[in-house]
């Protein structure tokens, strides 16, 4: 077991906010106990995947990571931050979604936007066209 692992498995079952930014990880600790989680900060490590994060989460923070895809959103995830990594693609968008930043990657298109979609920001990508 990594350090970090044995970090979150020392977090109380009921931790709603989690920061694990900066911490140089190359992959993302099993955070599956963890079943109240509404806010994860992964920023600035060298993470490849997010793997399978939980539905309770609203808030993802992950710029400046090496992430080529990221998961299906969860249906509560309101604010996705995914700037700075290596993305091609990314996942529909959910109809919770309001806030999605993922400027300087290398995505080509991006899905329709949702209803709820306030604030988004693609640039320095190599998008050509973008939904109405």
């Amino acid at each position: 077991m990594t350090d970090d692992q044995e970090f979150i498995d020392a977090l109380p079952w009921d931790t709603t906010e989690l920061n694990i930014s900066c911490r140089g990880l190359d992959k993302m600790p099993d955070l599956s106990r963890l079943t109240h989680l509404k806010s994860l900060d992964c920023s600035s490590n060298y993470i490849t995947s997010l793997g399978t994060l939980s539905d309770t989460i609203t808030d993802i923070y992950c710029s400046n990571n090496n992430l080529i895809t990221i998961p299906p959103l969860g249906k509560n995830v309101r604010k996705m931050v995914c700037s700075k990594n290596k993305l091609t693609s990314i996942p529909p968008f959910n109809d919770s979604l309001e806030e999605f930043y993922c400027f300087n990657n290398y995505l080509t298109w991006i899905p329709p936007f949702n209803s709820s979609m306030k604030s988004f920001n693609c640039s320095c990508n190599m998008i050509k066209i973008i939904p109405e």
